[in-house]
């Protein structure tokens, strides 16, 4: 058989398999339709917020927010869905009656009755098989009868956006799942979203990330801790990012810069030196598209603790610790937010910026808050200096108060005041 024809065979089958998920789908959902408007008519008179994170987690802005809103507002009908058995399920204990299965009959009745769709994900989209990749998120694109007319969809946001991405363009959205709300941190990246994006005035606002709440009330709580935690390369991620990756993907990553960086560095006598002389912990967290490599790294040092995502919370990590190392990821903002000193570590700038970077306002040399280093001499270095002087660089505290808002614990309340103010315009235009 050619190459050719093996090809053609490939992208027939995929193409079968798709158009089978679809009529699953579809089939799934109106059953779920029928059933609803037949047997389950008191489901439809509830108001009805579904939040959502990925649909395995619970850590999270969305997390952050549906405690609040079942803390404070229970009049509210808030609830979670996250699939079934999940790791995080159990820090939804004390909310049992407000958790929905991911992908369940459950979830979709409530999906389908629901007045707000809040996620972290997928554009503030919470349908069930938005978490089945492609094929599944294609499935709900193709099923637009399926969207709820009413539903208000809220983008709360993974992260501060410091340069542009195909979610923040509003042409780019499937028309009938484009967020009506788009959450986000700083006047200038609200300023930049909505420019480039090409947003209609009051889409985007600047009321901050729900989980800022939590950093605000657990400012001081540190350890002698240094968490290094860079992002991910999109160009190395394993086909399943849920599972072990495989042996070729494993040699073929071993291979790259990334790897060979932060391996080096987890076994650098400088490094084993600083934490031996300031007795201090490193936790080495990989970002959650290539948690699936980190059976490949390996370090013998008792200090130093290579973290899994199912044993490990991001936001714990990022408050009980006293310095950050990162690279280009958006947590520095979480850790700036809490006033505390980090470090730019970007070894590989060239090809970072050839194969990811795109255009943005947020420049690392001249608004970073922290000081940016290639080499691991000079990360070394910088890491001594903030163990020697502990306090955060008055240059780069000038920069985190001019580009944050200020501190506060009341960033879950400005999203709820802003998702009634854009549900209550919302019914205003459609009466």
């Amino acid at each position: 058989m050619s190459i050719s024809n093996l090809i053609k065979k490939i992208r027939k089958r995929i193409w079968f398999k798709y158009r089978i998920a679809c009529i699953k789908a579809f089939l799934r959902l109106s059953v779920g339709y029928i059933i609803l408007h037949l047997f389950k008519r008191e489901i439809l008179k509830k108001k009805i917020w579904l939040v959502m994170e990925r649909a395995t987690e619970a850590r999270d802005n969305g997390f952050s927010f549906f405690c609040y809103m079942r803390d404070m507002h229970p009049d509210i009908d808030t609830y979670y869905v996250i699939i079934k058995n999940s790791p995080d399920e159990k820090k939804l204990d004390r909310f049992k009656t407000n958790v929905i299965h991911y992908n369940t009959y459950k979830h979709i009745f409530y999906y389908l009755a629901a007045e707000c769709s809040i996620s972290t994900h997928e554009r503030g989209v919470t349908s069930p098989y938005c978490f089945h990749g492609y094929t599944g998120y294609s499935c709900i694109e193709s099923l637009s009868w399926f969207v709820p007319a009413k539903q208000t969809i809220v983008f709360l946001q993974h992260g501060i956006i410091q340069k542009y991405l195909n979610l923040i363009d509003k042409e780019k959205q499937p028309k009938h799942l484009t967020p009506h709300l788009f959450i986000t941190t700083a006047p200038r990246e609200r300023d930049f979203i909505e420019t480039m994006g090409h947003w209609p005035k009051n889409t985007v606002v600047s009321t901050g990330l729900s989980r800022f709440d939590s950093l605000f009330n657990n400012m001081g709580k540190c350890k002698k801790q240094i968490l290094v935690m860079p992002t991910w390369r999109k160009w190395l991620a394993a086909n399943n990012t849920t599972a072990e990756a495989t042996n070729i993907e494993q040699n073929k990553f071993m291979l790259s810069s990334y790897y060979k960086t932060f391996q080096h560095l987890l076994n650098s006598d400088g490094v084993a030196n600083l934490l031996n002389i300031h007795n201090y912990q490193l936790i080495f967290y990989l970002h959650y598209e290539l948690q699936s490599y980190i059976n490949v790294f390996s370090c013998n040092n008792p200090k130093i603790t290579i973290a899994g995502r199912n044993n490990f919370d991001v936001q714990s990590l990022l408050i009980e610790s006293s310095i950050l190392i990162t690279d280009y990821s958006s947590v520095a903002f979480d850790f700036a937010y809490m006033r505390k000193p980090l470090i730019y570590y970007q070894f590989d700038q060239k090809e970072y910026n050839e194969k990811y970077h795109q255009g943005g306002y947020f420049k690392y040399d001249s608004d970073g808050f922290g000081p940016v280093v290639t080499q691991e001499k000079d990360l070394i270095l910088q890491i001594e200096d903030i163990l020697k002087n502990g306090d955060i660089n008055k240059t780069y505290l000038k920069r985190i108060n001019e580009f944050l808002p200020p501190l506060d614990n009341r960033n879950s309340e400005r999203i709820y005041n802003a998702i009634l103010q854009k549900t209550s315009e919302k019914k205003n235009r459609e009466r």
